[in-house]
């Protein structure tokens, strides 16, 4: 049985949109955050009416978005990764971080006591609209250095309907 969470996405482009879509279909609670917040709000009302029974509401504050996160999806350009990580810093201590982008490593300096994992990164957003019986044929590769994180981020891509491809990059000691 599956434990409700609260996902938290950050970031307002083309693959939050898709990730939002997707995650409608599941029983989490998702909380939508962007500089933006009269866009954010007009995205969790159109889900919300598309998805009666979706739990999707807009938030203006990602350090308080972060706060009541399980998991937090960073679904914007690397180039705003400190900006955004130095206001949830504080409150991101060993959660599951999703990076969209290539940054793996850059992104664990700068939110060090975080699990973080990447997914999504070569997902065309188009995919994110299919219909879900042709979702399953897209693989989206998830990797990250915990094992849990790496397998809560590839059940949540297994409610969005695409194919979990994932990859623990455990060091050996």
């Amino acid at each position: 049985m599956h434990t409700p969470q609260t996902i938290v996405i950050i970031g307002l482009g083309d693959t939050c949109k898709g990730i939002a879509n997707g995650l409608s279909n599941g029983n989490d609670r998702v909380l939508l955050c962007d500089e933006k917040y009269e866009t954010a709000k007009s995205l969790a009302n159109g889900l919300q009416e598309a998805y009666p029974y979706f739990d999707v509401e807009a938030i203006n504050c990602s350090y308080e978005a972060v706060w009541e996160g399980d998991v937090i999806i960073l679904a914007l350009p690397c180039t705003l990764h400190q900006e955004v990580a130095e206001k949830i810093r504080a409150v991101a201590n060993q959660k599951v971080v999703v990076t969209t982008h290539a940054s793996l490593d850059a992104l664990q300096q700068l939110l060090p006591n975080s699990k973080l994992v990447q997914a999504f990164d070569k997902v065309d957003p188009g995919a994110f609209y299919l219909p879900p019986s042709q979702r399953h044929s897209v693989d989206c590769t998830v990797t990250g250095n915990d094992q849990e994180a790496v397998k809560a981020v590839s059940s949540l891509v297994k409610t969005i309907g695409f194919n979990p491809v994932a990859h623990s990059n455990i060091e050996m000691a």
